[in-house]
């Protein structure tokens, strides 16, 4: 398993995940947008403070005049009963205006979808993984046989290099993707003319080149990208 620092990737990701988790997304609209950023920022960390802890609070701005350029600003709180606590203040006075509050969905994509940190991490990480592959092509198989006795096929004669991602059965031709890089470098030893000797195989194998492969579901950047 990839390990981060001896936390395995998986959990590692839980943890991260778990931490977006446990936030509450608001929006804040209902002040005039000729306040100073600076001032609301203060306000609205001062109104919502009693809802938990004021993680984060962006005000839209403009990139040059540094204005307030939107209507709605993202809060992000944390603590028991934020939620509650913070709807609560819905319609409530924040300095001579009123603020409409509403809750946001997580900031991660992947917490979107009902999925629990776990699931989410698991499908990062091996969405992650797919998108690191490097592959081989190969070639020099019985082709006469189904795609699945191929796949197995190459499954178990390539396994002992390294973890096999993905396993694509083509007419003349088979790729197969590992996550490690030095396994691309043993599959092609095992390939060898010496190897093929010895273990009775006929596999021959290539490096594909980089960039190997567009994965259209390949670390979705969102999915572990928090959104404010």
């Amino acid at each position: 398993r990839m390990t981060l620092g001896g936390v395995s990737f998986v959990d590692a990701m839980e943890s991260y995940m778990e931490f977006y988790k446990n936030q509450v997304r608001i929006s804040v609209e209902g002040y005039d947008l000729s306040l100073r950023p600076v001032d609301l920022d203060i306000s609205l960390v001062k109104h919502f403070s009693s809802c938990g802890n004021v993680d984060f609070v962006k005000v839209p701005r403009d990139p040059v005049t540094n204005a307030i350029s939107g209507t709605s600003t993202t809060v992000v709180l944390r603590g028991k009963g934020a939620a509650e606590k913070a709807l609560a203040l819905n319609g409530s006075d924040v300095g001579g205006w009123r603020a409409s509050v509403k809750i946001l969905p997580p900031a991660l994509s992947s917490l979107r979808s009902g999925l629990t940190t776990r699931e989410a991490a698991r499908q990062y990480v091996a969405h992650f993984k797919r998108y690191m592959s490097r592959g081989i092509t190969v070639k020099g198989y019985d082709y006469s046989l189904c795609e699945a006795d191929v796949k197995r096929a190459l499954v178990n004669y390539f396994s002992s290099c390294g973890e096999i991602t993905d396993v694509f059965v083509f007419k003349r031709r088979a790729l197969v993707y590992f996550f490690e890089y030095e396994a691309v470098e043993s599959a092609l030893k095992v390939c060898r003319p010496s190897q093929r000797r010895v273990t009775g195989t006929c596999f021959r194998a290539r490096a594909m080149p980089i960039p190997k492969r567009l994965i259209v579901h390949g670390p979705d950047s969102c999915l572990a990208t928090p959104t404010y």
